[in-house]
């Protein structure tokens, strides 16, 4: 292989293999020359390294694709000469990374995972000081997606001026990297289009996403550093095209856009007074001049002003003249369930786009008994459950969609489903919320009869989870013979109709991996969540229908897959595994004796399936095969009795679903738990029967069982000695806690299993030194009954950057530490909802249970760590929104609000004062708020009069009926 074309034709003939390649030294040195950023793997031979080497790869090859997205080529090499000659590199493996030919080497432990990957992921390794680095198309997407303040120079490769230019801004390099700016440039044919940028050379300034064109002299690198700084340092809603517009709305959770003329600057100069709030609320503002776009989205009159939450547009009908009301909107579309005010454009966009969409067509509502306002309230209510299932809901007054509908009678209420409309019968108006949300998410409402219903993934988990039986079609909206099958199974649908049974389909990307399944398009049968595949051909519409009444009517022992079963386990189902010997079919009569049993197992809500994977077998310790093992809670338990007699095996079955009893496990199976879960409480038991001590204790301890189930603490216990002497453990019985993989030894009395329960739950014990746990739900909620002041970092699972911006905690971690404050981290998905937060990541500090949520740039560690120590030195009475009013008036015993109007000077006045109890209230265990939400005040309580101070107890309110201002009545 000669030249570099052959190298890239190579190169895009590997592009879909998610292997990182070997290459030869030749090899190598064409691809550093041709491409801006290369990761290498210097293997050598692996001599003596043999599990290293192996394990990196394995690992590595999971980031291969992410390295993929950003432009960067992963490769690795065996040859020990160039690596030797070129970087003097004596000791293999080594990994690496060429920028623009320029090699950095990763310098610590290969061995540590979480610290390869966050080396890997720092954009700061990107840089070369003093270079204004040379960047591809993916690469600079990933940029811009990343980095919140990033200045591109845009140039045509032949253009002469360019190198002058580069060379005039790298001169201001060490200024802009003080100020932590990216800074690359871009020849790449047609990619100034992407960002929508007419004409050439251009430096650009991206601020959090939004770009900002400088139009003086481009040679001039003092004034680009001037104005550089200026743009930087304010905030401004600025321009912004139709191609940009679009990029910006998938980018950010929250963005408002106002649609102008520059013909009538009034509006437009108006709101930059509200600029910095939104800024300061993580709120993308921008503008656009563009008559054609606002068309798009049915706006007749210029000005007008819509906000973008989670790319489902609402159009603002007051007036914008009003900036107080202009903000009081936005905030509250950002922060509360929100049901959208959309046009008849938007709404046929979303219903093109969406499978379930419900509207409330309100119509004028101006008769005399219409009470719209009510019927939003109540679907309001509601709105954050139906999206929990997949269900997108919003409101127009606007008439033609329901007149193409058919839908005359306004106000009415109408679902959509994949496009086609069934509306409620009743009247809306007289309707309880109640009877809205039964209707909205009944099966008659949902179901279509006669097609076969897309559905997206939470409305495909809700079914799953609801109903014994469901037919799913998975598939990619692509690929044209799985639109031939489906044509075939239409007609399959109606006769699963009427037997009422599910047939659903589902192109969500990802989808099938959710649920193990690794080849598209396939047909899977789902009882009580036990996935089936069907291995027929799915052209043969009389075998398929056999294949699924067979299914209905078979009570067998179900074939999964390793992903599956994962999957299985993480659901928390009851679930019995046969482990089968993939290399032998002897045992085919002793599946057919459990399976006598397996209707049985049904009726104690125990699923029952079969793997044949020796591999994942001996990742549970397992070596005779065949074997069951039973998992409860993630638990798993090896049946160590006669697998032929189906009477012992469903008597112990039923036993370990109907008793407390702690689980016993093995040396192995301990060792994947400790690897994969957060807490785990293990009894180390030695060998143990009746008459023993270890017994009397193991009694002992089901009396805590259920409240370190409630802390999220997993409790087991094994007999084998082998995994404890690891831990330094000489004598048994023993107890011991793992904390994130990490082990500290119980010392106390073991008899006392309450003393035991103290020390397990005790901050001490919980703690690790150095490092900042990952807790589970469970345990993030019986953290916040323990401490009053609670550092939490809510991240998303598997998310590198999340996971590298958690690496820059440690400091504060630590400086915490010295304060005796305790932080925690969590990746649950949505948990943030729990606590009425939006959105994560989110550094969230909790004062006795009340959240403050860092608004900042969480790669700004100064920023954050000055916002956590002037959180903890806060004394005021803290300011929530409606959601976390409610998510506090749910989690907590008592609370008491005050609703005030922040636009009445009076009422101000009288929040002053009250500032003056706040402290009594802490001390008698009272949370104290305030919320400025004069909506909720009125829609919700009824209050008229503001301010106003409710009590909560037990969920239940009751309004303080004196005088507000008289605080020590109050009090």
């Amino acid at each position: 292989m000669g030249s570099g074309e052959e190298v890239l034709k190579w190169l895009v003939d590997k592009k879909e293999e998610s292997v990182i390649e070997i290459v030869t030294r030749q090899m190598l040195e064409e691809i550093v020359e041709e491409e801006e950023y290369v990761a290498v793997l210097y293997t050598g031979s692996c001599e003596g390294e043999e599990e290293l080497c192996e394990e990196l790869l394995e690992y590595l090859e999971e980031l291969d694709d992410e390295f993929d997205e950003k432009g960067i080529a992963f490769i690795q090499t065996d040859d020990e000469d160039f690596p030797l000659v070129k970087h003097q590199l004596t000791k293999l493996p080594a990994l690496g990374l060429y920028r623009n030919k320029d090699f950095l080497l990763y310098a610590g432990d290969l061995s540590k995972k979480e610290d390869v990957t966050n080396w890997l992921n720092d954009v700061d390794n990107l840089k070369i000081s003093g270079i204004i680095e040379k960047v591809n198309e993916k690469l600079l997407a990933f940029l811009y997606e990343n980095e919140d303040n990033l200045v591109v120079f845009f140039y045509e490769e032949e253009d002469r001026d360019a190198d002058e230019i580069i060379g005039g801004l790298e001169s201001i390099d060490d200024e802009l990297e003080g100020k932590d700016f990216a800074k690359v440039k871009i020849c790449d044919e047609g990619v100034e289009l992407n960002y929508g940028l007419i004409g050439m050379p251009k430096i650009v300034y991206f601020q959090h996403g939004i770009p900002i064109i400088f139009e003086d002299d481009i040679m001039d690198e003092n004034a680009i550093l001037s104005w550089i700084d200026t743009q930087s340092s304010t905030n401004s809603i600025h321009e912004v095209s139709d191609v940009v517009l679009g990029g910006l709305v998938k980018k950010f959770d929250h963005i408002a856009v106002l649609f102008y003329s520059h013909k009538n600057m009034k509006v437009a100069n108006n709101l930059k007074s509200i600029a910095d709030d939104c800024a300061d609320n993580d709120i993308a503002i921008v503008k656009i001049d563009d008559k054609e776009e606002a068309g798009q989205y049915g706006l007749d009159q210029i000005p007008s002003l819509m906000f973008f939450n989670g790319q489902v547009p609402s159009v603002f009908t007051g007036d914008l003249m009003d900036t107080d009301d202009v903000f009081d909107w936005i905030s509250k579309n950002q922060a509360s369930s929100v049901v959208e005010e959309v046009t008849d454009e938007i709404l046929e966009d979303l219903i093109k786009d969406h499978e379930y969409v419900a509207v409330f067509f309100r119509g004028k509502c101006d008769d005399e008994e219409d009470d719209c306002d009510a019927v939003l309230g109540k679907l309001e209510s509601i709105d954050d459950d139906l999206d929990e299932i997949g269900i997108l809901i919003v409101t127009t007054p606007d008439k033609e969609v329901s007149r193409e509908n058919d839908l005359i009678e306004l106000p009415a209420l109408a679902m959509f489903r994949n496009g086609l409309m069934l509306s409620y019968g009743e009247d809306v108006q007289a309707a309880t919320e109640k009877q809205l949300n039964d209707w909205l998410t009944a099966e008659d409402t949902l179901k279509i009869i006669g097609i076969i219903d897309e559905v997206n993934l939470k409305m495909l988990n809700n079914i799953i989870e609801e109903e014994d039986d469901c037919f799913v079609f998975f598939y990619e909206e692509v690929d044209p013979e799985a639109h031939a099958i489906l044509a075939e199974l239409e007609d399959i649908d109606e006769k699963l109709d009427k037997r009422d049974l599910h047939l659903v389909k589902i192109s969500d990307e990802g989808a099938g991996e959710e649920y193990g399944i690794e080849e598209l398009p396939a047909l899977v049968y789902f009882e009580n969540g036990v996935p089936e595949i069907f291995e027929g051909d799915l052209r043969n519409d009389n075998q398929v229908i056999k294949w699924m009444l067979d299914e209905l009517k078979q009570e067998e022992i179900k074939h999964v897959t390793v992903p599956m079963l994962k999957r299985l386990i993480d659901r928390n189902h009851n679930l019995a595994v046969v482990f089968m010997d993939e290399k032998s079919k002897d045992d085919e009569a002793l599946l057919a004796e459990l399976e006598n049993i397996d209707g049985e197992c049904k009726k104690y809500d125990i699923d029952f399936v079969q793997l044949e994977d020796n591999e994942e077998a001996a990742e549970y310790g397992v070596e005779i095969l065949p074997a069951i093992i039973y998992f409860e809670n993630r638990i798993p338990s090896l049946f160590d009795g006669d697998l032929t007699n189906e009477d012992l095996v469903l008597e112990w079955l039923v036993l370990q679903k109907t008793s407390d009893t702690i689980e016993q496990v093995t040396d192995k199976i301990l060792e994947k738990l400790v690897e994969e879960e957060d807490y785990i409480a293990v009894f180390f038991s030695g060998r143990c029967g009746p008459g023993d001590i270890c017994y009397e204790m193991l009694d002992n301890f089901e009396n805590i069982d259920t409240k370190l189930s409630d802390y999220g603490v997993m409790f087991v216990s094994t007999e084998d000695k082998e995994l404890g002497r690891e831990f330094d453990i000489k004598f048994f019985p023993a107890f011991g806690l793992f904390r994130n993989g990490d082990f500290v030894r119980f010392t106390g009395d073991l008899m006392d299993e309450f003393e035991v329960l103290e020390w397990i739950i005790s901050r001490e014990t919980l703690e690790i030194p150095g490092k900042i746990e990952s807790v589970n739900a469970q345990m993030l909620r019986a953290v916040l009954e323990e401490e009053s002041d609670l550092v939490v970092f809510m991240y998303r699972e598997d998310n590198r950057m999340d996971e590298a911006v958690l690496f820059t905690m440690d400091d504060l971690d630590k400086a915490l530490d010295l304060k005796d404050v305790k932080m925690v981290s969590i990746d649950e998905k949505l948990i943030e909802k729990e606590y009425g937060l939006h959105g994560s990541p989110l550094l969230v500090h909790f004062n006795g249970n009340i959240p403050r949520v860092y608004e900042g740039d969480l790669g700004e560690e100064t920023e954050f760590t000055k916002f956590i120590e002037e959180s903890l030195e806060k004394s005021d009475i803290e300011e929530v929104n409606g959601d976390i009013l409610d998510s506090l008036v749910t989690r907590l015993p008592n609370i008491v609000a005050v609703f005030f109007d922040s636009d009445n000077e009076k009422n101000i006045e009288i929040m002053a004062l009250l500032e003056g109890i706040d402290d009594d209230c802490d001390k008698n265990g009272i949370p104290f708020v305030k919320i400025d939400d004069v909506p909720k005040a009125n829609d919700e309580f009824g209050l008229d009069n503001l301010p106003a101070v409710l009590y909560w107890k037990g969920e239940v309110p009751s309004v303080y009926a004196g005088d507000v201002s008289d605080t020590a009545a109050l009090l």
